[in-house]
């Protein structure tokens, strides 16, 4: 088995020692696992720590992303270069040919073996539940009524708790099979994710979320 575990990342010193304890922790043996980076070079040592734990695995690949500027703002253009970034990176992924590619953000934590259990599912598209901000999960599902997609919200008669259950878009921390990571990024209002998402509903691709997996989402270095 092959997992290919990637992101974009910029200026993560803060957080990754934690993030790749956590990757190290899932379980599976180093030789089955290779990394894939969209780096955009910041003011800190974020390459210099990826290049270090990338020796860990079976190998690891870093895309130069220093032509896109994406992270020095929050207005939604910036999803522009993200989209690139995220297929950059996927183009990268299917030249290796994974069984798996994981789209794990820097950002998040997950339970120990939870990446297993993301592979037992057995699903084309699984993500694990992630609050992206308090009472904001990683997934949005189409309520009928409504003319946009709304995000499921963590209480209990609006979403299934301890279940692996069909939802239509998950965001950040996205498990995939081949035939997802053929899929592209694009730009969305609400997120390359979600323009990723919208792709996959269009070629017939189902997401699933399992609850039974809480990840945390590291806000900000303070936490």
């Amino acid at each position: 088995m092959q997992v290919v575990i990637g992101c974009p990342v910029f200026e993560r010193e803060w957080v990754l020692p934690r993030w790749l304890q956590c990757v190290f922790n899932q379980q599976v043996l180093p030789e089955d696992i290779t990394f894939v980076f969209g780096i955009t070079d910041g003011n800190d040592n974020t390459r210099g720590l990826l290049e270090k734990y990338g020796d860990m695995v079976n190998a690891a690949h870093f895309i130069d992303c220093n032509d896109l500027e994406c992270f020095r703002d929050r207005n939604p253009a910036r999803f522009y270069p993200l989209a690139e970034i995220r297929n950059r990176i996927l183009a990268k992924v299917e030249e290796i040919g994974p069984d798996f590619y994981f789209s794990w953000d820097s950002d998040i934590l997950l339970p120990d073996k939870a990446l297993l259990q993301l592979i037992d599912d057995d699903k084309d598209v699984v993500a694990p539940y992630v609050e992206l901000t308090p009472g904001t999960p990683n997934c949005v599902t189409k309520v009928p009524g409504f003319p946009a997609f709304r995000r499921l919200k963590p209480i209990h008669h609006h979403y299934p708790k301890d279940q692996l259950y069909p939802v239509d878009i998950s965001f950040a921390c996205v498990l995939m099979k081949p035939v997802a990571y053929d899929i592209l990024y694009e730009w969305h209002q609400g997120g390359e994710d979600y323009g990723w998402g919208l792709n996959l509903i269009n070629a017939g691709i189902q997401c699933w979320l399992d609850s039974r997996i809480i990840g945390h989402h590291l806000l900000n270095k303070d936490v």
